[in-house]
């Protein structure tokens, strides 16, 4: 298995995400995204992953989401 995270160039949402998703991404560095991103690769379950992401994104719940 590769040690290489996904990252994407692009990101692809309806216009009504459009400024939850920039206030989300307006939190992170791209340091902390790419950890992020490597927590949630980890995770045995997409319960864990999303507890994991959860966890060290409060935004997400401050905005509801």
């Amino acid at each position: 298995m590769s040690n290489q995270v996904f990252a994407p160039a692009t990101l692809s949402m309806s216009a009504r995400a459009l400024a939850s998703v920039a206030a989300v991404l307006a939190t992170v560095t791209v340091a902390q995204a790419r950890q992020l991103a490597t927590a949630a690769l980890a995770a045995p379950s997409a319960a864990a992953t999303r507890h994991t992401v959860r966890e060290q994104l409060p935004i997400l719940d401050d905005l509801g989401l």
